[in-house]
């Protein structure tokens, strides 16, 4: 976070600093700031960061009640708020904002319309389409030693795993039930799996809600989360696995798989 205070404060804050440290150089390697950035703020060009700001008012010693009094805390996204006033104060100035907004409701509107009527005529085609749109996003970071792409570590973990026991899978399989799509991570024949790192007990709740609407489907239902997380999910505590050997008692048991 950044800290808004007077300019002439800041400067005086520097200022002082640079005076007790005896140079910029000095200065740096008290505080491990940047000599470029002890140049620009003492120049006003940027704000101070919130741990910058507590380490020199430390550094300057008796006349940090004056300074932290005249300082306000900006929140992580100010940057981002003020830019976005600025573009819309300058659109205004030029007369297109409304123009442009009513183009994005046309737009959204159309989309929409298009959304539906596919529903309509092909719901088939269309949940197929939402499906590849859906396997598509997001897959970018990980690869698969089968050659896929997933969306994370724990993904690639247990899908080498199958890959590498010679088990057959799918990945984020399209699962159609009562009307309604799902798209576990796997599919191991008549077993689904789940896995998740979320650190919130909200995942738990939502997991448990799909896994009996699985259950119905005489589906079988595992989810797999990292050990130091198995408290945060306790509520599904039946259905975890943690490890890649109760991964693999459960889908091989009594095998030799490799690990």
């Amino acid at each position: 976070m950044r800290i808004l205070i007077p300019l002439s404060a800041q400067k005086s804050i520097l200022n002082l600093a640079l005076r007790k440290a005896g140079s910029e150089r000095k200065l740096e390697r008290e505080l491990s700031i940047p000599s470029s950035s002890i140049y620009d703020y003492s120049r006003g060009k940027r704000l101070l960061s919130h741990e910058r700001f507590n380490a020199l008012l430390k550094f300057i010693g008796g006349s940090a009640d004056y300074y932290e009094k005249q300082a306000v805390l900006l929140p992580d996204n100010w940057g981002q708020v003020k830019g976005g006033k600025a573009c819309v104060e300058k659109k205004i100035e030029n007369g297109v904002l409304l123009n442009q907004l009513k183009e994005a409701r046309k737009k959204s509107n159309n989309l929409k319309d298009w959304h539906q009527q596919l529903k309509n005529e092909n719901y088939e085609k269309y949940i197929a389409l939402q499906h590849h749109r859906f396997r598509i996003s997001g897959l970018d970071k990980f690869s698969t030693r089968r050659g896929e792409k997933v969306r994370n570590s724990l993904e690639k973990q247990i899908a080498d795993f199958m890959f590498d026991n010679k088990i057959d899978y799918d990945y984020e399989p399209y699962v159609k039930i009562e009307g309604n799509s799902y798209f576990p991570d796997f599919r191991v024949g008549n077993t689904l799996i789940e896995c998740t790192a979320w650190r919130e007990r909200s995942k738990a709740e939502a997991l448990l809600k799909k896994i009996k609407v699985f259950e119905k489907q005489n589906y079988t239902v595992f989810v797999f989360v990292p050990k130091n997380l198995r408290e945060i999910y306790k509520e599904i505590n039946d259905y975890i696995i943690c490890s890649l050997e109760e991964l693999r008692f459960a889908l091989c048991p009594g095998s030799s798989a490799t690990l």
